[in-house]
């Protein structure tokens, strides 16, 4: 397209072209022409998924600008859908020369909140320093129509001047609220809260209020407000008994651990009678599956330590259990009213053996989740297809993530998290001993899905590495290696000590 030229197309097409443009070549694409550019560019900032400190700090200052000094006089952040910063961009915003920290970005935001009229979502930090004017602030004093989802994580604050008005919020389309506190809130935080709930109750799915009761939580709760649209809440342990009442009617729950046995002997077994969906510690699910055949709750998804997947990351608690206490807990399973159809947990390593053994009986579920401590070898990855696999016949989704392997280890992984072909050799076993299986992942860096013609297929572009299997002494070269007589005498991972192990290979070579 030459300089001069101009594009004819009607607006409509320019924009299904705009749509088709993958997202890192769009910026370059928007240049072509003035046509391109106008059409264009509210896609280019309607959605903002930030994860670079350097990327958060550039893309706010583009924001904040004022109409008057961007291209074609436009207000760039009314072209704004969704903001999500990753909450470690924060604790990294320090200034290399002075090692001081600068501005901290949430100022930036502060300035911002008032033009994005049409934000439909937004995650963020709030102020890592003592601030007059907060970003929970500057959102509730303007008007934000299209707001859907807000979450945010309250640092410190400091109180206002009694004579500044407080803000009323006005979120007429709020549906999601996620607030975490990592300090005591400050009182004009929690009257803003307050009148925020008592806005908006009647018309929240989904409550997260990670405040622990002495930082605040039950002076932030409208004691007459009902909440009849709410089907999700996320509390700390000591906040069910003020919530069961209220919020009793919610289909799913994350609830943080209990801190004594006590907490979990007193939980009544009429509390939340409609749950379906339970994120908790291991060690509390007895509270929600008790053998009580009158409080048996119909329970079909289990999220043992808050067990998530996400691209490149998830959520787990730190505490990590071994597989013997993960065992223990799965037995309190068979006391839901239904079937389980979907369960996640972490786990410091697990054999095949032990998996399967454990995992027999739940012949309806659908996906499973399993955040590993440790590398898993290749032998174990080939030995789940051949022995647990088998034993779940409607699994569809098999998700098995290294999060918690990465946590606390830059730039680690998976050893086989970027070997695509032994991905797919794996893959091709697993369909034959689970051809219900659609969608898999072996790492958090990218996961397969089968197409209809029956292939798989990476779910994103992969740069692939061939990866070199650590824990493997005599692995065989062998590509096909996928019969069953040549893992019916597979070792499988213990975790016994290692004396233990070598009592076991004796064993194995006497039968032998």
């Amino acid at each position: 397209m030459g300089r001069d030229s101009k594009c004819t197309l009607p607006v409509e097409l320019v924009l299904i072209i705009c749509s088709l443009v993958r997202r890192v070549d769009l910026p370059a694409f928007l240049l072509a022409n003035k046509l391109l550019n106008i059409v264009g560019t509210p896609r280019l900032y309607s959605n903002i998924e930030l994860y670079d400190v350097r990327s958060v700090c550039a893309c706010l200052d583009t924001l904040e600008m004022s109409p008057e000094d961007t291209s074609f006089g436009r207000d760039l952040a009314q072209c704004v859908r969704t903001i999500l910063i990753n909450r470690d961009c924060r604790f990294l915003l320090t200034d290399v020369r002075t090692g001081t920290p600068p501005q901290p970005f949430e100022h930036k935001l502060v300035n911002i909140a008032p033009r994005l009229v049409n934000l439909q979502r937004l995650r963020s930090g709030e102020n890592t320093q003592p601030a007059q004017h907060t970003l929970l602030d500057a959102l509730a004093a303007t008007p934000h129509p299209q707001l859907e989802i807000l979450e945010l994580e309250l640092g410190w604050a400091a109180n206002l001047q009694e004579s500044n008005a407080l803000p009323s919020p006005s979120f007429p389309k709020l549906h999601s609220l996620h607030v975490c506190a990592s300090a005591h809130l400050t009182a004009r935080q929690i009257c803003v809260l307050y009148d925020v709930l008592a806005a908006t109750s009647a018309q929240l799915h989904s409550l997260a209020l990670a405040i622990p009761l002495p930082y605040g939580f039950l002076s932030i709760l409208p004691s007459d407000a009902q909440y009849p649209s709410l089907k999700h809440i996320e509390v700390p342990w000591n906040a069910l008994r003020h919530i069961a009442a209220q919020m009793g009617h919610v289909r799913s729950l994350l609830v943080g651990p209990s801190v004594t046995e006590h907490d979990v002997e007193v939980f009544s077994t009429t509390w939340f009678p409609s749950l379906e969906e339970v994120a908790c510690a291991h060690y509390d699910l007895s509270a929600f599956l008790c053998p009580a055949n009158d409080g048996r709750r119909s329970i079909h998804t289990v999220a043992l330590d808050h067990a998530s997947y996400e691209r490149n990351g998830g959520k787990f608690l730190e505490d990590i259990p071994s597989w013997a206490d993960v065992a223990a807990t799965l037995r309190c399973l068979k006391y839901s009213a239904v079937p389980i159809r979907h369960l996640r947990f972490t786990v410091t390593r697990v054999d095949a053996q032990s998996l399967a053994h454990t995992l027999c009986e739940l012949k309806e579920l659908e996906s499973l989740l399993i955040i590993l401590d440790s590398q898993p070898s290749q032998n174990t990855l080939v030995t789940w297809g051949t022995t647990v696999l088998p034993t779940l016949p409607r699994l569809h989704t098999l998700r098995i993530s290294d999060a918690a392997f990465k946590y606390d280890r830059w730039d680690s992984r998976f050893w086989l998290a970027r070997d695509v072909e032994l991905q797919r050799t794996l893959l091709d076993g697993y369909a034959r001993h689970a051809p219900a299986l659609r969608l898999v992942a072996f790492t958090t860096e990218f996961e397969w899905e089968k197409g209809a013609d029956g292939e798989w297929r990476t779910t994103e572009d992969v740069e692939a590495e061939v990866g070199t299997d650590p824990l493997e002494k005599d692995w065989s070269s062998e590509e096909s290696g996928w019969s069953d007589n040549d893992y019916s005498d597979e070792e499988t991972e213990s975790d016994e000590s290692d004396e233990d192990e070598d009592e076991d290979e004796d064993e194995d070579e006497d039968g032998e």
